[in-house]
């Protein structure tokens, strides 16, 4: 069974949850209003950390790439930055 990944920010005031159809939502416990939700993913979410200051997420899954995601201070969510996996030969 596949399962969704979920984690709370260091403050504990918003979630994260990545779904394996590539959904991310992120709630914001003290406004539940203005959670967000993306679907443009064309991967399955495998992992989400938070950064200290609760405003920006990062993302990894199965196409191999780390997305860095921050909020502005109206709580839009973007994709600020796509890391590529290395090309390693040996």
């Amino acid at each position: 069974m596949e399962k969704s990944v979920t984690t709370w920010n260091y403050r504990g005031l918003r979630l994260a949850t990545g779904l394996i159809d590539g959904t991310i939502a992120i709630f914001d416990t003290s406004d539940p209003a203005s959670s967000f939700f993306t679907s443009n993913c064309k991967f399955k979410v495998w992992q989400m950390e938070w950064g200290m200051s609760g405003m920006t997420l990062a993302t990894s899954g199965t196409d191999g790439r780390v997305r860095l995601w921050q909020s502005n201070f109206n709580g839009v969510w973007d994709e600020q930055a796509v890391i590529e996996p290395a090309n390693i030969t040996t």
